[in-house]
């Protein structure tokens, strides 16, 4: 069986079943301190709190003091959309179905990298620049120098 701390981690709306005998009148809510990148400041933990008193004061002050809450129950039934998941799940959910999109894609994504290699070439030489976007700067450099001497040697 996991510890309160894993499966605290784990509990999401989707596959939370609120405990016998700890009441079905009270908003179960999971709540953790994130950062920036998804690194949780504090561990996760689930509060069961009153659902007047959390909808109306808890909900905005833990919000204000920094927390991600997640409702795991309410009594009736109001839910937000917010999810609170640890960063290393999340990136390779990402990366499954980044590679999910690539397999299927197949040579589509190819030709289109063609296509657009091919587009890129026809805009550069519209412009007059060579393909791979770097102005020209010989010429330019050439000038430049001679327009300076002058003003050096007067």
């Amino acid at each position: 069986m996991p510890n309160k701390e894993q499966s605290a981690l784990l509990a999401h709306r989707e596959n939370y079943g609120v405990p016998k005998g700890q009441g079905q009148k009270v908003v179960h809510a999971k709540i953790a301190k994130v950062g920036k990148g998804g690194i949780f400041l504090e561990r996760p933990r689930i509060i069961h709190e009153n659902p007047k008193f959390f909808d109306s004061v808890m909900m905005k002050n833990l919000e204000a003091m920094g927390y991600q809450v997640e409702i795991l129950y309410h009594p009736f039934d109001k839910y937000n959309a917010t999810r609170i998941e640890d960063k290393e799940v999340r990136f390779e959910q990402m990366e499954k179905e980044l590679n999910e999109l690539k397999s299927a894609q197949g040579g589509a994504l190819a030709a289109k990298d063609d296509e657009i290699k091919a587009l890129k070439e026809k805009l550069a030489a519209l412009e007059g620049k060579p393909a791979d976007g770097k102005p020209e700067t010989e010429g330019k450099a050439a000038e430049g120098k001679s327009k300076g001497d002058k003003k050096g040697g007067k």
